[in-house]
């Protein structure tokens, strides 16, 4: 595995993070696709992003996303052999193949508490995610960009989904209105199609040191049972990690659920590759199938 293709800062933010047994399972993952790169012949540095996900009833620390740079001819060879590195289910490489043939970027994600994995692309000014355990199935999300114009709906809607002024407040401390530069609604497919949750990121990108006690609020109103010392202890870990968005949403019993996601405290850590931002699938398109 080529030293250069590999973040040093990415795999140390691994190891320093991840504190299940399938730490082992996601380096392997990682140095696979920084095996491919080399393979490719890909000009990028391989990254990783990290996310706590709490909900009423649970909280959910180990959680991953990897970028995959393509290079300017992307076969669906390529794309086949990281579908097997993440044992994705077979049939989602004819549905790349029908639907995403664009020049697209795809993220893979993973959750090593739930074992779900995740693999995104983007079609237009639409995104897709398919999310999985096995190769067995897999259920699709949507996300579309919210126009700047609509951004005062998708205030009303977090006030729909918090149904409380306080909890929002502490929300808005976090990630300030004003700031607000990118917005996903993200949906899932039902009778409705009903709105599930957004996710938000803001032109700054504050530090955990200096949000860490509206952070230690909010999760406590969104989990009264949440084990606070488990929840400091992974702040700790972070303080000079940034926040770089935040998903907000509803569960399965309507409860709201919030997912903080935070990248190494690097100042230039996001200039390494294009586009700047994970949740960005519209504007810059980097891999043509």
């Amino acid at each position: 595995m080529s030293e250069i293709k590999a973040n040093l800062d990415a795999k140390a933010f691994i190891l320093k993070n991840a504190d299940t047994t399938d730490k082992e399972g996601l380096l392997q993952v990682y140095s696979a696709i920084s095996e491919l790169y080399d393979l490719w012949n890909t000009n990028g540095i391989l990254d990783v992003e990290m996310s706590v996900k709490i909900s009423h009833g649970q909280v959910i620390y180990d959680r991953y996303a990897i970028p995959i740079i393509g290079t300017p001819i992307v076969s669906m060879d390529m794309v086949s052999q990281l579908l097997d590195i993440i044992d994705a289910p077979k049939q989602l490489l004819d549905i790349i193949r029908k639907k995403h043939s664009q020049r697209i970027r795809m993220l893979v994600g993973f959750d090593y508490d739930s074992k779900g994995k995740r693999i995104y692309f983007n079609d237009g000014n639409q995104a897709f995610g398919y999310q999985f355990v096995d190769s067995s199935k897999y259920v699709v999300k949507y996300y579309t960009k919210v126009e700047k114009k609509d951004y005062n709906f998708v205030l009303d809607g977090l006030n729909e989904i918090f149904s409380s002024s306080e909890v929002l407040a502490l929300l808005l401390n976090i990630i300030p209105f004003d700031k607000w530069t990118l917005i996903c609604e993200r949906k899932q497919f039902t009778a409705e199609r009903e709105v599930i949750g957004y996710h938000i990121s803001t032109v700054n990108k504050p530090q955990i040191c200096d949000i860490q006690e509206d952070m230690m609020l909010l999760v406590k109103r969104i989990n009264t049972s949440i084990d606070s010392n488990k929840f400091k202890e992974w702040i700790d870990k972070n303080t000079e990690s940034r926040l770089y968005w935040v998903g907000i949403g509803i569960d399965k019993e309507r409860c709201p659920e919030l997912t903080f996601y935070i990248r190494p405290g690097l100042q230039d850590w996001d200039v390494r590759y294009t586009p700047r931002e994970f949740t960005d699938f519209f504007a810059l398109e980097i891999m043509n199938l």
